[in-house]
């Protein structure tokens, strides 16, 4: 976990208590292990592009899927209080698959988070929609 902000120094003789520190953001990190084969290969390769980033009609996704077969995943948009908007589940095809999503017209503008779970590949990306 890290968390951002301005510091405003180490207290001194001077300071005067209660400080008060805003915080900018706080980023959460998970990192996992890609799935290997028997032999430690890699199953699949995925990546995974958000754009335009900011937005204000329409993200284009593309999700590019490097394995044999078929995979199960899932796509969830967040907001900043850590609410899912959207969620939706789809097999991706192997190749680069190319996903668009439409805002609601009642969500406002802001940060949010896309978080993409594809087999055990997990990736969050913050975009920003402006409308």
């Amino acid at each position: 976990v890290s968390v951002g902000g301005d510091w405003p120094g180490n207290p001194d003789a001077a300071t005067v208590f209660p400080q008060k520190m805003e915080v900018d953001y706080i980023r959460v990190v998970q990192y996992l292990p890609t799935p290997v084969d028997d032999e430690g290969q890699n199953n699949y390769t995925t990546s995974f592009r958000v754009y335009p980033n900011p937005f204000n009609s329409m993200l284009r996704m593309l999700v590019s899927i490097e394995s044999g077969s078929n995979v199960d995943s899932r796509i969830e948009i967040i907001n900043a209080l850590g609410q899912v908007v959207h969620k939706e589940n789809r097999m991706l095809n192997p190749g680069v698959n190319k996903i668009l999503w439409t805002p609601a017209e009642d969500l406002n503008s802001g940060v949010y988070f896309i978080r993409l779970r594809a087999d055990e590949y997990y990736q969050t990306k913050k975009i920003v929609y402006l409308k």
